[in-house]
């Protein structure tokens, strides 16, 4: 998860990245979602978009607990995640494809 209202949010993932290579490396060979928080407030779609255009690799959702915007996606995301798992996928982005049967 990260603060959309960071304005080193690059900087910051960076840093959780290098985090995980040193104590979970193991970590980094798994397939993720990234959560960009506080949608709800000014400016943090435009960082959003900025964010996931310089992590195209990466499934990037924003959220807002307050409105609850980008929740139902992260639901479905993780179950599409989890069916492909079940079916032998590796989970990664490559196989991400946008949910259709998602409860």
């Amino acid at each position: 998860m990260l603060d959309l209202t960071d304005e080193n949010i690059i900087h910051t993932y960076e840093i959780v990245l290098n985090e995980l290579e040193h104590y979970a490396n193991e970590m980094l060979q798994k397939p993720r979602i990234i959560l960009g928080t506080k949608l709800d407030l000014p400016g943090t779609k435009d960082v959003l978009e900025q964010f996931r255009n310089e992590n195209r690799d990466e499934i990037v959702i924003g959220v807002s607990s307050f409105s609850s915007e980008g929740l139902e996606e992260v639901k479905a995301s993780f179950y599409t995640m989890v069916q492909s798992h079940a079916r032998g996928g590796n989970t990664g982005v490559s196989d991400y494809t946008e949910p259709e049967d998602a409860p």
